[in-house]
């Protein structure tokens, strides 16, 4: 069961309404993208670095 799944159980089983499930698992996507891009930010930098300590290091 993926944690959207989990999300709407819960909510389902808190009586939460169709439109406030919708609504948290909107949140929890959203969260889980801005922490995908800063996943991504963070290895773009690390390559960032390895190329620069290559390129000095041809130099």
């Amino acid at each position: 069961m993926t944690t959207t799944d989990e999300l709407k159980k819960a909510a389902e089983e808190a009586g939460a309404s169709q439109a406030e499930q919708i609504e948290a698992v909107k949140v929890l996507q959203n969260a889980i993208a801005q922490t995908h891009t800063e996943i991504a930010k963070e290895k773009d930098k690390e390559r960032v670095e390895e190329i620069k300590e290559s390129l000095e290091d041809n130099n």
